[in-house]
């Protein structure tokens, strides 16, 4: 991840974006292992605080996949406008699955759409585009 990916989904940016995108998942995780996940790779995880120990394991990976999606996403898509003043979304989406190889099972291609959909309006955002 170049160094504007991690500017722009900073822990700050990575919890809202989580938050907007998967509320009712936040929800069930809780604040304190949203807070870890935002801020580690490998976060030492607690109790989920609604729903199954095995419902929570799902929800981590996901939402974790979901950050490793939109990381890569931005930086895919930042190296493209270099090239092109607006690159095809899902061709973006297309590159970083294959380029990152992101196995994530768990992100449906809707989901993607909504991820890759924030992570251009967060871009504009921060550019002034």
């Amino acid at each position: 991840m170049d160094d504007a990916a991690k500017v722009l989904l900073d822990e700050t940016n990575r919890s809202r974006f989580l938050l907007e995108l998967f509320p009712g998942e936040c929800t069930v995780i809780g604040p304190k292992n949203l807070k870890k996940i935002t801020q580690d790779t490998k976060p030492q995880l607690l109790e989920t605080q609604l729903g199954s120990n095995v419902m929570f394991g799902e929800l981590i990976v996901m939402l974790m996949q979901a950050l490793e999606f939109a990381d890569n996403f931005i930086s895919v898509y930042q190296y493209l406008r270099k090239e092109e003043s607006k690159p095809a979304v899902q061709n973006v989406i297309n590159i970083t699955i294959n380029n990152y190889q992101v196995d994530a099972p768990r992100l449906n291609e809707e989901k993607m759409k909504k991820i890759a959909e924030y992570c251009i309006e967060l871009l504009k955002s921060n550019d002034g585009s």
